[in-house]
């Protein structure tokens, strides 16, 4: 019984986790996605 309550704990936590890093990593591609575009929308511009 013990274990498998482990089990459902481990595989709530590790859900969480990749929602976490899924989360975190479209972050970053957003921040890297506005850095590369902003400079050039810029440049196009003017």
């Amino acid at each position: 019984m013990k274990l498998v309550k482990f089990f459902i704990f481990f595989n709530v936590n590790f859900f969480w986790y990749m929602i976490d890093a899924y989360i975190r990593t479209q972050t970053i591609f957003f921040i890297l996605y506005i850095l590369l575009m902003k400079p050039w929308l810029i440049f196009r511009n003017n």
